[in-house]
């Protein structure tokens, strides 16, 4: 099984290899041609100094939306999602993720080499997760909102599905029938109700 000209079966057989290897420490890409890319890092360092929009860059690299990859789009900018069936402001979703780099962390210099700088960094790394764990749940967030958008659409394609179904299923000659006998009962129920109201403009012609 392939996709995207991946063999999917090579492709995990050597994400093992290179997790057992390296100590789970692997970079996935993609280049130029499009196809996906399997980078050993050297060190452990390798794997920190990515930055997590590049890490998610590297696994969302090769997915676009309307024609547009998602790994360039720019640190701070949203990314719009259509999730509804108008051109409205509440139709429509914006992800944009802040920037989690070490240095916007504040983690970046830190120093514990001494008690005040080990207690100082506490604070620092606290602040750090709390900003991390607030980003998680706005993206969570939008996980769910993008979760119930497709279960909608995909039983609003159910629908859809089992409507036409329906309709190429239908006897036509049976319906046709149907049609004729209902047409001749409304057009009896007129000319008897027309009948009745030229009753009593009789009986005033005989009157007069």
């Amino acid at each position: 099984m392939t996709a995207d000209n991946v063999d999917l079966k090579e492709a995990a057989t050597r994400l093992t290899t290179v997790a057992k290897e390296n100590n789970g420490i692997f970079s996935i890409g993609h280049d130029g041609n499009g196809k996906t890319t399997l980078q050993q890092l050297s060190s452990v360092k390798d794997s920190t100094d990515m930055t997590t929009r590049e890490k998610i860059a590297n696994y969302i690299g090769i997915s676009t939306i309307d024609s547009k990859n998602l790994a360039n789009v720019s640190m701070g900018t949203a990314l719009t999602l259509q999730i509804g069936d108008t051109s409205d402001s509440f139709n429509q979703l914006k992800v944009s993720v802040g920037d989690m780099h070490t240095k916007a962390l504040g983690i970046d210099d830190i120093n514990i080499g001494t008690a005040e700088g080990a207690q100082a960094a506490v604070n620092v790394i606290k602040n750090a997760i709390n900003q991390v764990s607030s980003v998680r749940g706005t993206l969570g967030a939008i996980s769910n909102r993008l979760d119930h958008t497709a279960n909608n659409l995909s039983v609003m394609a159910e629908n859809i599905q089992d409507a036409e179904s329906a309709i190429r299923d239908t006897d036509i000659a049976n319906e046709m029938m149907s049609y004729t006998k209902n047409n001749i009962l409304v057009q009896s129920a007129q000319a008897m109700l027309a009948q009745a109201n030229q009753v009593p403009q009789g009986v005033l012609q005989l009157l007069q």
